[in-house]
C-alpha cells in the first residue's frame, strides 16, 4: 500500500501538530522555571518571550489551511531555535563572569547577530500573514538561509562552549559524546526527511517540525543528566573542571580585595575618630 500525501496530513493533524504543541509548552515552562527569577533581565526576557511565542503560535494551529500552518510553523519553528540560542548564550555570559576569555567575547557578539538575523525573519513571517501574501518564496528562501545558519551556528557555539568548560577538544571527545551527538542530530534534523521527499515526492514539513522539538529537548536534557553525574562524581572524589577552578579563583581573589578594601576604609573611618595619621 502506497503511502499517500493525505495520509501525511492527517498524521500531521491527528500526532505532529499537537505533540509538537506539547514540547514547545514543556519547553516554555523549563525556561520559566530556570530563569523565573531573572525577567528582569533583558535577555533572559527575551529568551522566555521566544519560548512562549514558540508555542502560542501554534494554539491557532488546531485545524489550519495550509498557508497559515506554514507561516505559523516558520515562526514557531525560528522561535524555538532562537530560545536554545539564547539559552546557550545566556550560560555562556554566566561563565564569562569567571573568567575573561577572547573566545567566549567572539561567540556571544556572533550570537547578537544571530538572534537579531532570527528576530527578522520572525517579523517578517508575521508581516506577510497580516497582509495575506499568497506567495512565500520570499520567506521561504530567507527562513531556509536563516534556519541553515542558526542550526549549524548552535552547533558550533555548543562545541566551542564546552571546548572552554572542559579545557580542551580531547577531553570534550571523551566526556561529551551524547552531548555532542544530540547536536549534530539538531543541526541535521531536515536531512533525512529531504531524502524521504525526493525518494516519495511528498511533503514532511510537520514530521521535521516534530523531530527538531525532540533534537531540542535532547540537546537540553542530556547536559543536565551528565551535569547530574558529574555533581555525584565530584562529591565522591572532589573533581574540579578546570572553568570551574578558574571562576573560583576568580571569585576568590574578587573577595579577597572587597576585604581589603573593606578593610582600609574601616582603618581610615577609625583614624578620622581618634586623630591618628598612618604614613
Amino acid at each position: 500500500m502506497a503511502l499517500a500525501q493525505g495520509d501525511l496530513d492527517l498524521a500531521a493533524k491527528l500526532f505532529c501538530i499537537p505533540v509538537t504543541r506539547i514540547i514547545n509548552f514543556s519547553l516554555l515552562q523549563y525556561q520559566l522555571t530556570v530563569y523565573h527569577h531573572r525577567w528582569r533581565e533583558p535577555r533572559v526576557l527575551l529568551l522566555l518571550l521566544c519560548a512562549l511565542t514558540g508555542f502560542a503560535v501554534l494554539v491557532p494551529a488546531a485545524y489550519p489551511d495550509d498557508r497559515v500552518l506554514d507561516y505559523l510553523s516558520t515562526i514557531s519553528e525560528v522561535s524555538t531555535t532562537i530560545t536554545l540560542l539564547s539559552h546557550l548564550t545566556i550560560l555562556c555570559r554566566d561563565l564569562r563572569n569567571g573568567s575573561n576569555l577572547p573566545l567566549l567575547r567572539m561567540l556571544l557578539v556572533m550570537s547578537e547577530v544571530v538572534v537579531a538575523s532570527g528576530l527578522v525573519c520572525c517579523v517578517l513571517a508575521v508581516l506577510l500573514l497580516i497582509h495575506a501574501a499568497d506567495s512565500t518564496e520570499v520567506l521561504d528562501t530567507l527562513a531556509s538561509l536563516t534556519d541553515y545558519f542558526i542550526f549549524w551556528y548552535v552547533c558550533f557555539f555548543n562545541t566551542s562552549y564546552l571546548v572552554i568548560v572542559y579545557g580542551g577538544v580531547q577531553q570534550v571527545l571523551k566526556t561529551q559524546k551524547l552531548e555532542l551527538g544530540a547536536y549534530l542530530l539538531f543541526a541535521t534534523h531536515e536531512y533525512p526527511f529531504i531524502l524521504l521527499e525526493n525518494a516519495t515526492g511528498l511533503d514532511w514539513e510537520q514530521a521535521i517540525q516534530l523531530w527538531l522539538r525532540i533534537t531540542i529537548v535532547l540537546c537540553l536534557v542530556l547536559p543536565i543528566l551528565h551535569r547530574r553525574k558529574r555533581i555525584t562524581r565530584s562529591s565522591e572524589g572532589s573533581v574540579i573542571l578546570p572553568i570551574e577552578a578558574a571562576t573560583r579563583d576568580s571569585i576568590s581573589l574578587q573577595k579577597q580585595q572587597h576585604g581589603r578594601q573593606s578593610s582600609t576604609t574601616a582603618l581610615g573611618s577609625t583614624n578620622r575618630k581618634t586623630g591618628w595619621t598612618v604614613n
